[in-house]
């Protein structure tokens, strides 16, 4: 459906990723081709290991056009705002290519404008895991799968913290005192 459109991405891949998502709206985007009327809004975007950064955007230009201009135009966290479409970062801790830190920062920021965002963190996890660990590729797909239900397919939000009914976990009064 037009109003649940996903991108997803690794790497150089999760950059565009949260290209897409930070620049919904934008007509300088959009292009001239596509369905004149339907829109091309992205509903959610999914970061894994990411190139989320001002500076790793940096490597992607051949040498001589990596200016500040360009760098701030090819990176992600230009177009941080409370409009980016909800994201989920997968990321590992020990990843030396792109470091954890950047998810870790985008996440944040995109926390702090309200915007619903998630982050998995494979612990002990290097730069493209899911080549072959396959336990880390099964916890990834259930944080995806987890943040798109509970965003798109059966929208709901987390319940407040609170007593459970009855007062107590295992329900019941609560003991005096």
């Amino acid at each position: 459906a037009a109003d649940k459109i996903v991108v997803a991405g690794y790497s150089a891949g999760g950059m565009l990723s949260l290209m897409a998502a930070g620049t919904n709206g934008k007509p300088e985007f959009e292009g001239a081709g596509g369905t004149p009327g339907v829109s091309s809004d992205v509903n959610a975007s999914i970061g894994v290991y990411p190139l989320a950064s001002a500076e790793t955007a940096k490597g992607l230009f051949p040498q001589g056009q990596a200016t500040p201009e360009n760098i701030a135009a090819a990176s992600p966290t230009s177009y941080i705002s409370a409009k980016f479409a909800p994201t989920i970062f997968v990321h590992g801790t020990s990843d030396k290519t792109v470091p954890l830190a950047s998810s870790l920062d985008f996440f944040s920021k995109l926390n702090a404008l309200g915007v619903p965002t998630a982050l998995t963190a494979i612990q002990g996890a290097a730069h493209a895991f899911d080549v072959s660990a396959l336990d880390a590729v099964e916890t990834m797909a259930q944080s995806i799968d987890l943040f798109l239900d509970r965003l798109l397919v059966n929208p709901k939000p987390y319940p407040a913290f609170g007593p459970p009914p009855g007062g107590r976990p295992g329900g019941g009064p609560r003991p005096p005192g």
